[in-house]
This record gives structure tokens, sequence and C-alpha cells, in this order.
């Protein structure tokens, strides 16, 4: 599943980079998860500092794939941007942008249970994940 969300995050990136220019992670997220990352890699940096290790750390390295789907949806990314890009095939006739992104959404809670030893995936979900996977990323 990390495949999957560096993948969207190398996608996103990209995408945000090419749209926006040289301040793209700035103008392209939301103020409050800018925020948040960039605090999250500061904090790690002066960890790793104060223990006399490298810290090159950035703020997208802090980025999460439910911060991904509140990035794609945010302002007009979702239509100038990321709506061709991250809307599943199989979502195209979904009416709304929460709708085409709730596989983030599903992803993000999967990734947060599979850390725990005792859970096991249901087999919608692991059919779920295999789809997305194959549409990310076997498939190119």
């Amino acid at each position: 599943m990390t495949v999957i969300e560096e993948h969207v995050k190398t996608i996103i990136a990209n995408a945000l980079q090419s749209y926006y220019g040289e301040n793209w992670i700035i103008k392209g997220l939301p103020k409050n998860i800018y925020k948040t990352a960039k605090k999250m890699a500061d904090d790690k940096n002066y960890e790793l500092l104060s223990n006399d290790e490298e810290a090159e750390i950035d703020t997208w390295d802090c980025i999460t794939l439910a911060n991904c789907r509140e990035i794609v949806t945010y302002s007009h990314n979702w239509s100038e941007i990321f709506e061709s890009i991250v809307t599943r095939p199989e979502d195209v006739d979904l009416s709304n942008k929460e709708q085409k992104t709730e596989w983030m959404s599903t992803m993000s809670k999967e990734i947060n249970k599979i850390s725990k030893a005792t859970y096991s995936v249901p087999k919608m979900t692991f059919e779920l994940i295999s789809s997305i996977y194959d549409w990310l990323v076997g498939e190119k």
C-alpha cells in the first residue's frame, strides 16, 4: 500500500509543480495542511540534527494520503488539475469530487488499519486495493 501512497504523492507533486511552478507547495496546498506538514518536517529535522544525524525531511515528505485527497479537491485544483488525473475509470460517471476521490479516503483508512498486527484485510477491500494498484502502478 505504501507503493500506492508514494505513487499518488508523486503524481500530485508533479502536477502541482507543473501547474504552479516554483512555489507549488504553498500555492497548491491548503494552508492548514501546509502548516501541519511543515511543522512535522521541522520537528523531525530538529530531532535528527539534535542527535547528530542528517536532516533532509521536507514538507512534502510529511503529506499523507488523506492530505492528498484534501489537496486535489482544494480550491480550483480539482477542476483545473486533478479531476482527470485521480478519477478512477470506473468512477468517471460519479457526480462529484468527493465521490471520485473516496478511494483515497478508503486507502488512507486501510493504511492506518494494516499497521495493526491483528488486522486482516476484507476480501472486498483487497479487491479495491488491487484495482487501484493496477490502475495507478501496474498498467503504466
